[in-house]
């Protein structure tokens, strides 16, 4: 019994991370990751595809590199630093609401020099 609802194996993450303001904020990212529902045509048994691409700001949404169909809307569209939106349709996306954003890293103080 993994005591988790979801079936998940105990000690595993149950969720995708948010990226950082400082993330989101970027111009492009070279790779993010969008999800894909997909059914075996014979055995009829789901899976979920991993799409990688580029993508890009545009505006107040996301430009993918690459469309995708309807199976993806909806979909997080994940950095390697976080998710940073979701695929609204073939090849935009919308980005997390700022209060979904994890806060940027705060650098060290740097102490004072001694006198």
């Amino acid at each position: 019994d993994t005591g988790l609802a979801s079936g998940q194996p105990a000690g595993l993450p149950t969720g995708l991370a948010v990226a950082s303001a400082a993330v989101a904020a970027q111009d492009r990212w070279q790779q993010v990751a969008v999800f894909r529902l997909r059914e075996d045509a014979v055995t009829k048994k789901p899976s979920i595809e991993v799409l990688q691409m580029g993508a890009a700001r545009e505006g107040n949404g996301i430009r993918l590199n690459e469309p995708v169909d309807a199976a993806a809307f909806g979909s997080p569209i994940v950095t390697p630093d976080g998710v940073i939106g979701l695929v609204q349709d073939e090849q935009t996306g919308a980005f997390l609401p700022a209060d979904l954003q994890a806060p940027a890293a705060v650098p060290a103080p740097t102490p004072a020099p001694a006198q």
